[in-house]
């Protein structure tokens, strides 16, 4: 029986794995019973004569946008089949790819969307075109459960003058209150500056974490999708995949499927709601994304997708589902790196 070492260099992605036996056997179609070992410390030497010695023998990684790149040079010597990397990306970029390759399916919904790239241009109007209007959300390039998003109509306030009141607000938080603020004394602040928005954040987390995330992480701004009717949450790798239904909550005005809530335990069965998510996963299978999770809505219209991560957000997801989705990217991952060994 062929034995493989598994390691995960991100941490964050690692941790989703607890769910999952870190070592087992595994049955690949391809190269039969395989034996694995996954472990989150990955370390590689040179040898005294220059070889290249490893305690794994192939490598995911998943880094972030701006990442360190701290061991990039010594994990650009590995073999092509010893490295299984996914970048997790900016939602600009995501939206880019989604709009690029969707509009080839029946029903896709493309959301518009703007992004500057001169951060002196992020505090004035100018600086995002011309056409720009309507209702829009501003958003945090890399934001989470519903974090950092602002909803608002741009004839009622420019995406300069929402993104400096955030910010004065983020200032504010740095400073040292004698008497703290409540969650809502920091909503009421910034709707005096501007006070035609939405603001959305995670329920359980408050209004901090959106105001500190947009003021430090890139923004960019995505024309508002009206008539949202449902929303899910697609998990996927090589090969299958599993649609959840998520609850659409009013956060102060703005309705979103905030966080992993409701609905996410068992798998949707509706053979019209399947039927849209299997197009959803070949249109993101095109887009590079194997594995992962991606969020799909559905309106009176058709369908789209918001985001995607390379990331499972199987928060809440029942543990037999979340563990058949890992462990078929490890089958996946032992079976291109076999084939490599050939």
């Amino acid at each position: 029986m062929k034995r493989i070492v598994i390691a995960i260099k991100n941490s964050e992605f690692s941790n989703q794995f607890a769910l999952n036996d870190f070592h087992g056997v595994i049955n690949n179609p391809k190269h039969g019973k395989v034996e694995y070992f996954i472990h989150r410390n990955p370390m590689m030497k040179i040898s005294p004569v220059g070889g290249l010695k490893s305690n794994f023998d192939v490598l995911i990684d998943n880094p972030y946008p701006g990442e360190s790149t701290e061991g990039a040079d010594f994990i650009s010597l590995l073999k092509p089949h010893q490295l299984f990397t996914n970048k997790r990306e900016a939602k600009s970029i995501m939206r880019h790819r989604l709009n690029s390759i969707g509009p080839y399916y029946k029903g896709f919904t493309p959301i518009p969307a703007w992004k500057t790239t001169d951060p002196l241009l992020l505090g004035q109007s100018g600086g995002w075109g011309n056409d720009i209007s309507g209702m829009v959300v501003l958003k945090d390039e890399h934001g989470a459960r519903g974090a950092g998003q602002v909803m608002f109509e741009v004839s009622n306030h420019s995406p300069a003058c929402v993104i400096r009141a955030i910010k004065d607000q983020a200032e504010k938080l740095h400073e040292l209150e004698e008497n703290p603020r409540t969650d809502q004394e920091i909503i009421d602040d910034i709707k005096k500056v501007i006070p035609k928005v939405n603001l959305g954040y995670d329920l359980n987390v408050g209004i901090r974490e959106t105001v500190t995330k947009l003021s430090t992480n890139g923004t960019y701004i995505e024309q508002f999708v009206p008539g949202v009717k449902e929303e899910f949450r697609i998990l996927l790798c090589p090969g299958n995949h599993y649609v959840f239904s998520r609850e659409i909550e009013n956060v102060d005005g703005y309705k979103q499927a905030c966080g992993s809530k409701g609905g996410m335990r068992k798998p949707v069965t509706d053979p019209r709601v399947l039927a849209v998510a299997a197009d959803a996963v070949e249109l993101l299978n095109k887009a590079g994304v194997i594995y992962g999770s991606a969020d799909l809505f559905v309106t009176d219209e058709g369908w789209g997708i918001f985001e995607y991560s390379s990331q499972f957000a199987a928060n809440g997801v029942a543990s037999e589902y979340s563990r058949e989705i890992q462990t078929g990217l490890i089958n996946h991952v032992i079976e291109k790196f076999l084939d490599g060994e050939k």
